[in-house]
């Protein structure tokens, strides 16, 4: 590792350091987290410092993904941290460049060390590294130049699509969107879309003040699990939501589970049977755009779940040929006796897709 002023060890004003992670835990941060934080932040070597892979520092304070991102965002909000994007030469694994903000990311770059253009995409070679303040050293760390790798270069780097789809990101860092005449590509995504069942109805048995409490619980059960399970959310659409995950196999997981979540918050809080949640999948290439201002994602793989959701029903989940495929999914279909049925249609303005799959859980004898 490098740093423009040396590697001369340096010392962290403790003082200042406790009073960012006060504010940290006083803004909702957990107390026993921000605790482990402060021990590894200053029991780490200073050098180490200057550019933190966050899951090198998710494994040595033992933190799960959530609650290291969670505090990584809240970081870079208090002061703690300055926030980097990182592009990765995928030849060298050199760091070739890197941006305090999205919008400086471009599609392609040069490794002057390989002498080569590459292409960039936000699930593989643009990765977030995060650095403690210039401030919080008893004397200037120098410009920031590293390499690549990280103190542990088994850990896998946090991506850009890996944060840009937790809330606390896109709340916070509304900001952080690509230029508008930029777009970032992702070269494989896979696309849930949800949609409420028979919601008009359900407002309207429900009153209005008991609808708007459910549409929150709804979100908040969404989020959580979507999160929870290594995913990310992009948007909100009415009541709808639209998330992202890098492999295929957990949207389908989570959507079984959520699912039964859901069915049981409407029967046990409000005695209504008859509705539930319908969900398509689909996986592919996509881009990262700047739409009207907001961070939002495009391309046919969006496209294709947004018009798969409604062949779902309330017991089913509907995905697309290239779900199925996945050798990760055709394992948990096997392992959790899930029933394939499969309808031939055709999605208008959509080529090439004639068979969308519904995912059925076996029903339970006796």
């Amino acid at each position: 590792m490098k740093a423009g002023g040396g590697t001369k060890s340096l010392m962290i004003k403790q003082t200042a350091l406790k009073s960012i992670l006060s504010r940290m835990h006083k803004t909702g941060s957990d107390k026993e987290a921000v605790r482990t934080l402060y021990r590894f932040l200053i029991s780490e070597d200073t050098k180490n410092l200057l550019h933190i892979n966050p899951n090198y520092m998710a494994v040595h304070c033992r933190f799960n993904r959530e609650t290291m991102l969670q505090l990584v965002i809240e970081g870079v909000i208090q002061g703690l941290f300055e926030m980097h994007w990182d592009i990765v030469c995928p030849h060298c694994g050199g760091l070739a460049d890197h941006t305090h903000h999205l919008s400086g990311i471009k599609s392609d770059n040069y490794c002057q060390s390989c002498q080569v253009n590459f292409s960039n995409f936000a699930d593989q070679n643009i990765t977030v590294t995060v650095s403690l303040q210039p401030e919080l050293f008893d004397e200037p760390p120098g410009e920031y130049v590293s390499d690549a790798g990280n103190s542990d270069d088994r850990l896998r780097p946090v991506t850009a699509l890996d944060l840009i789809g937790i809330p606390a990101f896109r709340k916070h860092f509304s900001n952080q969107i690509p230029a508008l005449d930029q777009s970032i590509k992702i070269r494989s995504v896979s696309v849930l879309f949800t949609d409420l069942i028979h919601s008009t109805a359900l407002y309207s048995q429900m009153g209005d003040l008991n609808a708007y409490a459910f549409v929150k619980d709804h979100f908040d059960l969404l989020f959580g699990e979507i999160v929870r399970h290594q995913g990310g959310i992009i948007k909100t659409i009415g009541d709808a939501v639209m998330a992202v995950f890098q492999d295929a196999k957990s949207p389908i997981r989570v959507s079984f589970q959520i699912k039964d979540i859901f069915m049981k918050l409407l029967n046990n809080r409000f005695g209504i049977d008859d509705g539930g949640i319908k969900m398509g999948i689909s996986s592919g290439t996509a881009l990262i755009v700047n739409m009207n201002d907001n961070l939002d994602l495009f391309g046919s793989t969006v496209n294709l779940a947004a018009r798969i959701v409604n062949l779902a029903d309330r017991d089913s989940i509907a995905v697309t040929p290239a779900i199925l495929e996945d050798l990760e999914v055709q394992k948990f279909l096997a392992k959790e006796n899930l029933i394939v049925k499969t309808l031939k249609e055709k999605l208008k303005g959509i080529p090439g897709i004639s068979d969308i799959h519904l995912l059925i859980r076996e029903k339970e004898q006796g």
